[in-house]
């Protein structure tokens, strides 16, 4: 055997050639890329063809409004998922390295929520407790000593801009804390803060199930067992609607779209209901029961 092919017997091989440009922007090429890692950053000089979602929430918008290709053509249904949106949600947003204990308690937790970023975790316990975590450290930012409860706190809610945190109970009344400067981890009602209370009624046995804000911050709407739709407006300070959507206990609310006119109910009479705030007056306020107001015509039902 020759030298000449003794060293080239003992070399290494040669590496692959790179994906040449048209493979690299078709779908398997996008999914090789992908899952071997080389896709994370674009290229000197070149910009990313479909941009990386740095979160989950992030993605999902994507898909809802159907950009960066997110939308087939001629698709007549909902935006899907590209490969890619497919194969980075199921390997990095996807649940798939085990669970790991972030806090523990001597209490049932009851509800939980997400701020709008996903940047926190509001968590209610039935010890009176609220506490919230940011997402990316799970580190304690809030913990909520709540107060003038009724068996437990029924939900949670955050401002779009996750500076305040809302928590109701069984009672008439929502209770807002403030969450923007961090200042005290423990917060208590009259001793290191105020726990600013709003009421939604003078009935003292309405209670409430279900809290959410509006997009803009500036509306809160609950879900009550009076079977109405309550609507807070925050800078007046008042009721500014209340509608009898449900034959029951109205249990959720959502809001349904960005402009926080349009609005679902879920109730224990086993109907989902929309609602477009447009097409409701101020409706009077009776004692919760009362017979006496009529069913309100949902935008649509769902049964």
């Amino acid at each position: 055997m020759s030298a000449d092919m003794e060293d080239a017997g003992a070399s290494a091989p040669a590496p692959p050639p790179p994906p040449s440009e048209g493979f690299a922007l078709t779908d398997l090429g996008q999914e090789l890329l992908m899952r071997t890692g080389t896709a994370a950053e674009p290229r000197p000089g070149r910009r990313r063809q479909c941009p990386l979602m740095s979160s989950l929430h992030a993605l999902l918008t994507a898909r809802s409004v159907g950009s960066s290709g997110r939308k087939p053509s001629g698709c007549t249904g909902a935006p899907a998922f590209t490969p890619n949106d497919r194969v980075r949600a199921l390997t990095k947003f996807r649940p798939n390295r085990g669970m790991r204990l972030v806090d523990a308690t001597e209490s049932r937790g009851y509800t939980c929520q997400h701020s709008d970023d996903g940047s926190l975790l509001a968590c209610a316990f039935q010890d009176r407790r609220v506490r919230v975590y940011e997402t990316s450290t799970w580190k304690l930012v809030k913990d909520v000593n709540a107060h003038n409860l009724r068996w437990t706190v029924t939900d949670t809610a955050l401002t779009p801009d996750s500076r305040r945190l809302a928590y109701a109970s069984i009672t008439p009344d929502v209770h807002l804390v403030e969450l923007g400067a961090h200042t005290h981890v423990t917060s208590q009602q009259n001793l290191n803060e105020v726990h600013a209370s709003i009421s939604l009624s003078d009935h003292g046995d309405l209670g409430i199930w279900s809290i959410r804000f509006s997009p803009c911050g500036g509306l809160l709407f609950a879900g009550a067992n009076d079977a109405c739709l309550h609507v807070y407006d925050l800078a007046r300070d008042c009721v500014a609607q209340c509608v009898r959507a449900h034959a029951d206990d109205v249990n959720s609310v959502a809001v349904a779209d960005v402009s926080g006119q349009l609005v679902y109910t879920a109730s224990d009479d086993g109907l989902l209901k929309l609602w477009d705030r447009r097409c409701l007056g101020p409706a009077p306020m009776t004692a919760p029961g009362s017979s006496s107001r009529d069913l309100a015509t949902p935008a649509g039902v769902l049964p």
